[in-house]
């Protein structure tokens, strides 16, 4: 079971969240277009203590494996 760096409790997950960024404006017909650039930022918390833990899956799984 991992530790929380932050709150020191133990957890066996970490709760994510996507944000997607998209521009949004209108075609030549007035016509709403929507268009998403690249990949969602990503955040993962302790579920306990709500505090960010990593921002990439690697640094998920490492808090999650115990690793520093």
């Amino acid at each position: 079971m991992a530790i929380c760096p932050r709150c020191f409790q133990e957890i066996d997950r970490l709760k994510s969240m996507n944000i997607y960024h998209q521009y949004f404006h209108l075609d030549e017909q007035g016509q709403p277009v929507y268009e998403e650039p690249g990949q969602p930022d990503r955040q993962y918390f302790c579920p306990k203590c709500l505090n960010t833990l990593a921002d990439d899956e690697e640094g998920a799984i490492r808090i999650l494996k115990g690793v520093p």
